[in-house]
């Protein structure tokens, strides 16, 4: 028996150790998440809008250009769940304590997603436990390790061999890597559009009628706060809206009209604005860092930010 335990540990120490090495090293590798809970928590009490939601708002608004102070704690496929999680999270560290305005993003490319955790993207649970100190419910997880995400190992080694001299974030939060020089045409392509759309929808309408739930709880925690609350839909490619089928955009447009019914939030839907061409747009529905310029000074336009 002795001897099965010796071999066993023989067996199990390199595996450790090779582990360990690997957790060391992944967590070498900046993370947006660490960059911007170190950012909030010097912030919070100082600004009075905060944008929230996914990509279209991390790489689509542009808080340096406003007159309010203002942050961008959005994050790639971020749901109404983590937005709410944020805002509680804060506010019971007792930040945000100016703060008068939350900034969501309730769109075809959030409303039908399915929960984090069961998606494609749930390597990011690590990143909300270990960066942005959110699902502490118990004392270890799985997600406290960098290891335990095949998805995430495999993106932290690739991103080693990148030269960063500055995070992937400005100091407002908003995501920089969008220059125009590193499109390809071929994302704002028909074909690509298509593409997004079905991977956009793919939760189905079960999805959007969970998520709406979590959106109204949401928006009932801001007005509880007395936050006033702005809902974004973003610039997109005109081929992106014509590939969103017809009832999946009125489940949308019913949810907006209704929160404003019930909650006086207010609307500004952009995602078939005139305004913005080709070149505003580094995929279908995502800006370039130019696009996001003219889409902030829209916003500070419309909104008086």
């Amino acid at each position: 028996m002795k001897s099965h335990l010796r071999y066993l540990l023989y067996f199990l120490l390199p595996i450790l150790f090779l582990g360990g090495t690997l957790e060391c090293l992944l967590r070498t590798v900046p993370s947006s998440y660490e960059t911007k809970r170190q950012q909030i928590d010097s912030c919070a009490n100082d600004i009075g809008i905060l944008f929230l939601g996914p990509s279209h708002i991390y790489m689509g608004v542009r808080p340096s250009l406003m007159k309010v102070p203002a942050y961008n704690l959005a994050q790639v496929s971020q749901s109404g769940e983590y937005d709410l999680k944020l805002l509680k999270d804060l506010r019971e560290k007792q930040k945000l304590r100016n703060l008068h305005t939350v900034v969501l993003n309730i769109d075809a490319g959030i409303l039908f997603d399915v929960p984090l955790r069961q998606g494609g993207e749930a390597f990011r649970l690590i990143y909300y436990r270990r960066y942005m100190d959110l699902d502490r419910e118990s004392w270890i997880s799985l997600n406290d390790f960098e290891v335990s995400s095949f998805t995430n190992v495999k993106m932290k080694i690739a991103s080693l061999g990148e030269s960063k001299d500055s995070p992937d974030c400005d100091a407002f939060g908003w995501y920089k890597g969008y220059d125009i020089s590193k499109k390809e045409a071929v994302l704002t392509s028909a074909e690509f559009a298509e593409a997004t759309v079905k991977k956009h929808i793919a939760g189905g309408l079960d999805a959007a009628r969970a998520n709406m739930k979590v959106y109204r709880e949401l928006v009932a925690y801001c007005k509880a706060q007395n936050w006033d609350i702005v809902i974004l839909r973003t610039p997109c490619t005109a081929d992106y809206m014509r590939f969103i089928p017809a009832g999946y955009e009125k489940c949308c447009t019913d949810l907006l009209y209704s929160l404003q019914k019930d909650y006086g939030v207010r609307i500004g839907d952009y995602s078939r604005d005139t305004r913005f061409a080709e070149s505003d747009f580094y995929d279908c529905d995502h800006l370039t860092n130019e696009g996001a310029r003219r889409f902030t000074e829209i916003l500070c336009q419309d909104f008086g930010w």
